[in-house]
């Protein structure tokens, strides 16, 4: 169950992705910006770090402002630290869930910041990849038998 969840919720951020980074370049072309940017990288880092933001201001306000007793000492920072921590799936455990809405709301959070993080990373590492590979092939014959022993 939780797979065909993640599965469909992944499918639906692609989209949204694509349909981002296809805005985003044809605003540069029409403001006659005729570069190559990555647009996928720049969408996808973009839709993750809006990611943590909605996060972390979620729980400073149902763990730090409306915690009551309890509640997180230093809302915005301990909401943006959890956000983050949540999202790189590390998950400390310092900072405890105290009501059942902020369990609710991780559950979904980590489904989907985990899914953005991976396809973030992703993009990155094939850009990375295109350009090392653009850089292989010119540069000259000497160069690449050197860098084979």
């Amino acid at each position: 169950m939780a797979s065909i969840l993640v599965g469909a919720v992944a499918k639906n951020l692609s989209a949204a992705e694509e349909r981002l980074a296809q805005r985003m370049k044809e605003q540069a072309e029409q403001t006659g910006d005729k570069t190559s940017k990555p647009w996928k990288e720049l969408a996808s880092f973009a839709l993750l770090l809006l990611n943590i933001v909605v996060g972390a201001t979620f729980m400073a306000f149902s763990e730090g402002y409306w915690g009551g007793k309890g509640g997180w000492e230093h809302p915005i920072v301990d909401a943006l630290y959890w956000s983050v921590v949540t999202a790189t799936t590390v998950g400390y455990g310092d900072l405890p869930l105290n009501h059942a809405r902020s369990r609710h709301f991780s559950v979904v959070y980590l489904l989907i910041s985990t899914t953005l993080l991976t396809d973030c990373i992703g993009h990155v590492a094939a850009r990375a990849a295109r350009l090392a590979a653009a850089g292989a092939a010119t540069r000259p014959e000497g160069e690449k038998r050197r860098e084979s022993m």
